[in-house]
């Protein structure tokens, strides 16, 4: 006997009991948030996902996890009152992770905050609106995450770290104590920052680097320890 998906059950129910939500981007990001919505829904149901926007035309139509793709980024307009969940940004393009909505013109709060069960975060950290925290992340005392931060499974910020706006810090990356990260900055799987360390707005640190210096904006680190690739107008990836 074939089962039915589980997250089909996440656009079930009537909207009026339920948070509508609409992702921006339909990549990898979207599956996995999808995945962490129904993770919250499971003890108490609380969102129901309306539809995904993409702007790659071959995904129109399509359905990733039984929602669907309903075309480009800019049907956004047609959602008077669905909250939006940003999953936009890769090594490649994570500008576009602020680029998108404002120029959309959405409000910021017009964005979920999605934080998952798992996930431990102090009382006394500080987390913006439209933040995406994944499994067993750790948030730790005094954290400070801006608005639209997407953090992805088994990071770690330690004591005080704060991180900007639309930041990006990828799978299992461990931030040491006081450590600043800069606006719309994309942060690489496995890569590690030393304690009062700093990397700039824009910046992009490779997987697996030891950043030990402050990382200029708009640059692009690598290595253990981390060297400079790329300089600002100068494209590494």
């Amino acid at each position: 006997m074939v089962g039915q998906p589980v997250i089909s059950s996440l656009s079930r129910g009537k909207s009026k009991r339920l948070t509508d939500l609409v992702f921006l981007g339909a990549g990898g990001t979207a599956r996995d948030v999808l995945s962490l919505v129904e993770d919250l829904n499971r003890d108490r149901k609380q969102y129901r996902c309306v539809a995904l926007l993409d702007d790659d035309k071959k995904l129109w139509g399509r359905k990733v996890q039984g929602i669907p793709i309903a075309g480009p980024l800019t049907e956004a307009k047609r959602f008077a009152s669905e909250k939006f969940v940003n999953t936009l940004g890769s090594p490649r393009n994570y500008a576009c992770r602020s680029d998108v909505p404002a120029r959309l013109g959405l409000s910021r709060k017009r964005f979920a905050t999605l934080i998952h069960p798992t996930a431990a975060v102090s009382a006394s950290a500080t987390v913006g609106v439209g933040t995406i925290i994944l499994p067993h992340v750790v948030v730790l005392s005094g954290v400070t995450i801006g608005d639209q931060v997407l953090i992805l499974p088994g990071s770690i910020l330690n004591h005080d770290v704060q991180v900007g706006e639309y930041a990006i810090l990828a799978s299992a990356v461990n931030l040491s104590g006081a450590v600043q990260i800069g606006n719309g900055s994309y942060i690489g799987s496995g890569a590690s920052v030393l304690q009062g360390g700093q990397v700039g707005a824009k910046a992009l640190v490779g997987m697996g680097a030891v950043v030990l210096k402050p990382v200029a904006p708009s640059t692009v680190v690598v290595g253990n320890p981390a060297r400079l690739l790329s300089k600002p107008g100068r494209s590494a990836v």
